[in-house]
């Protein structure tokens, strides 16, 4: 069975929450036999090094030239070398199982009293997170998504992350999702993408969504709050809304919000005077909604990127803002021969789409896989439409 999803807009975050970036050397260790946590690996020091972002077949890790059936069921040729792939993208190295990483990171001091995460972008496929030998949270075993450990509260000075990664299969999705398999984008283990400490207050801003209306000239924003303080909070909201392209700003709003401890939600509405501009293939038209928190003594600020679509269906053809929708796609299978995992930058996404808009494409369909947050906000400025699918058991389904 498989699940796909089309999606015309990616609401698009960009935190401004103090980040310290955690790429480069890593110490390592593979752990083969899967003994690590059991022997409490978390409080060794590793011999071995790696570079992060990256992954273990670029450091040479996992065997040489590995023999591994053709995913297609499809005897090689005779000549054919025994101990290579068939099928499929041949790796000169491929490790499939546990491996530990390790860092030394020095916390500043305008970090203390925040609550302080560890934000791994693309991992494949389960990973855990120790600081100084203690765990911090539960494991996180998302294929497509960032996996966001969090850390605490830690004192100024040196600490010890400590990350273990397992790409073996987590749970069954069939043997041909290109999201996790050995012929497209490779079982890879690792971590791309951002890899970085974020630090936010006690009573922090978790992320803005947005759903716009072009219809009804209004956007709902939806907000996610995490209070690890005691008491009620009171936060104060200012919302402002610009033109991404003159930066012209058409709306605003202000608002106070009280929130309990954990984790709590709300909605609020802004309307605009005017017919807002449209987005679609040939006009792509992004706003801006800047949303800034107030908090004692500190402050948030956050951008979100958004378009106005609404969707709908008319004599079975898509339309988008009224306007029928000629929908032509073409295939995407998230194959990456030079490192096996995919392209996490924007400027690779942008190359990509301008190529399938000059064949006349408006959509690319990303089998069984789904794109870093890079491909999304490229799709947002080029007018394109993404359909994005979930594949199992070798089965294909729509909902």
């Amino acid at each position: 069975m498989a699940f796909f999803l089309m999606v015309f807009f990616l609401a698009q975050d960009l935190q401004a929450q103090r980040s310290i970036s955690l790429a480069g050397q890593w110490k390592f260790e593979v752990d083969c036999l899967s003994v690590g946590e059991l022997a409490h690996w978390e409080t060794r020091s590793f011999s071995r090094s790696i570079n992060l972002p990256g992954s273990t077949d670029e450091a040479g890790v996992g065997n040489h030239l590995p023999l591994f059936k053709s995913a297609l069921g499809i005897k090689p040729p005779a000549d054919y070398p025994a101990n290579a792939d068939f099928g499929m993208l041949t790796r000169k190295h491929k490790y499939l199982g546990v491996a530990w990483y390790q860092k030394e990171i020095m916390i500043p001091r305008n970090f203390e009293e925040k609550e302080l995460s560890l934000n791994l972008e693309r991992v494949m496929w389960r990973s855990r997170v120790w600081v100084d030998g203690q765990v911090s949270d539960s494991a996180i075993d998302y294929l497509s998504t960032p996996h966001s450990h969090k850390l605490g509260v830690l004192n100024p000075g040196k600490h010890i992350i400590t990350v273990m990664i397992d790409n073996r299969e987590i749970y069954p999705i069939g043997t041909l999702a290109h999201s996790y398999c050995p012929h497209m984008q490779t079982q890879w283990n690792g971590a791309v993408g951002k890899i970085e400490l974020i630090a936010k207050p006690l009573a922090a801003l978790d992320y803005v969504q947005v759903y716009p209306s072009f219809e009804h000239r209004k956007i709902i924003v939806e907000l996610q709050f995490n209070n690890d303080e005691i008491i009620l909070q009171k936060l104060d909201l200012v919302f402002e809304v610009k033109e991404k392209s003159s930066g012209k700003f058409v709306a605003s709003h202000t608002d106070v919000v009280e929130i309990a401890r954990g984790l709590s939600s709300c909605q609020k509405e802004i309307t605009f005077k005017k017919q807002p501009l449209g987005w679609d293939e040939f006009k792509p038209n992004l706003y801006e909604l800047v949303t800034t928190v107030s908090y004692k003594k500190t402050v948030q600020k956050q951008i979100t990127l958004f378009g106005f679509r609404d969707l709908g269906v008319k004599d079975k053809h898509f339309t988008i803002n009224g306007r029928k929708l000629e929908y032509r796609n073409s295939h995407e299978g998230m194959f990456f021969a030079q490192t096996g995992y995919p392209a996490m930058g924007k400027g690779y996404w942008l190359k990509l789409f301008r190529l399938y808009k000059s064949h006349g494409l408006n959509s690319v369909r990303f089998h069984s896989a789904c794109p870093p947050e890079a491909a999304f906000a490229a799709a947002d400025d080029l007018g394109l439409y993404l359909q994005v699918e979930f594949f199992l058991d070798g089965r294909m389904d729509e909902i």
